[in-house]
């Protein structure tokens, strides 16, 4: 495919191409993408097809909200053949509604996960009597070239920052600890943090920072607004489960060995679990504490307030009650 403008010709790989000519799907109008959910199954009996079509154009488009089918289960055999199993239109809704939720309460969370990662690396700093410029130095000169080139060009893009851009103007070449620790991405953080743990033969915080990893990734998910429970399907997930977060699942008597398997074994799933634990241990008190608190109960709210939808559904809704059981375990929510 070609892409053409006034700085000439770009040739890119976009697309399927059939014949030398790339394929795109054609844009379908909102009864067309009325009708094409219908063909796959889907029905409107709880959400007729007005409020469906108005939904589509005011609220969500056709592309995320088809996302969620994916959790339900298609005829095998028979007439209806390759038809969704009993799924409304509003069940997809539905998920939509509570992912939304639970991106801003990912997001909330992370932000307290990455400030308190800040406060234990000055706490380093404090008891190992650091000069606040030596740890920052150090970390940089240990960097490749290319990763150099990467942090060099994220503070640059910060130069005229109407937030921090006087920070980088001021202390650019000589960043102090404190200073330098407001300029980093969740991403370098996560590499700094664990350049200080090995530093200092912090063992605990090593640990933690491959948590840190695991909710940075749900972090830039929900802050770039991608779905997180459209796909609750399990599969062989490419990270371990961290060692300390599997015993603290084992401790959970609701939770047997094979749930706990089977549901770690979906990334998603397995973020989420994660993002709850390293909260849990991270934060533990302080008014911020509070506050995410409220908005777990709040979720938890959200899940039931919808759970009928999902009685004849086994992934969703065991994926429901697993989450719940975390939080009720993890959290004191009542």
């Amino acid at each position: 495919m070609r892409w053409s403008g006034r700085s000439g010709t770009i040739e890119a790989k976009w697309g399927r191409r059939v014949g030398g000519i790339s394929e795109y799907k054609r844009w379908l109008s909102l009864d067309e993408q009325i009708a094409q959910l219908k063909v796959k199954g889907v029905q409107f009996s709880i959400m007729d097809e007005n409020a469906a079509r108005d939904y589509l154009f005011r609220q969500n488009n056709y592309f995320r909200i088809t996302a969620y089918r994916r959790n339900f289960q298609r005829h095998p055999s028979g007439p209806k053949m390759g038809q969704y199993v009993r799924v409304e239109f509003a069940y997809l809704v539905d998920l939509a509604g509570i992912d939304r939720v639970l991106r801003d309460l990912i997001l909330g969370m992370a932000l307290d996960i990455e400030h308190l990662a800040k406060m234990e690396i000055l706490q380093l700093v404090e008891i190992n009597v650091e000069d606040g410029y030596s740890l920052v130095r150090d970390f940089v000169v240990g960097m490749d070239d290319n990763e150099r080139r990467i942090l060099d060009g994220e503070i640059a893009r910060n130069r005229h920052n109407t937030y921090c851009g006087d920070m980088v103007r001021k202390y650019e070449g000589h960043f102090p600890i404190w200073v330098f620790l407001e300029l980093l991405s969740f991403g370098k953080l996560c590499s700094f943090y664990r350049f200080c743990a090995e530093r200092y033969g912090r063992r605990d915080m090593v640990e933690n920072y491959y948590r840190l990893r695991m909710c940075q990734i749900l972090r830039n998910a929900a802050a770039h607004g991608s779905c997180i429970l459209n796909d609750l399907t399990g599969r062989k997930s490419r990270v371990r489960t961290d060692e300390q977060l599997s015993r603290a699942l084992a401790e959970i008597p609701e939770i047997t060995k094979g749930v706990r398997l089977k549901k770690m074994s979906n990334e998603r799933v397995q973020q989420i679990t994660t993002l709850l634990f390293t909260y849990r241990q991270m934060a533990q008190s302080g008014e911020d504490h509070v506050y995410q608190c409220e908005k777990i109960k709040s979720f938890v709210e959200r899940l039931n307030r919808s759970r009928p939808y999902y009685s004849d559904n086994s992934l969703v809704d065991s994926i429901f009650e697993f989450i719940e059981i975390l939080i009720d375990k993890w959290y004191d929510i009542r």
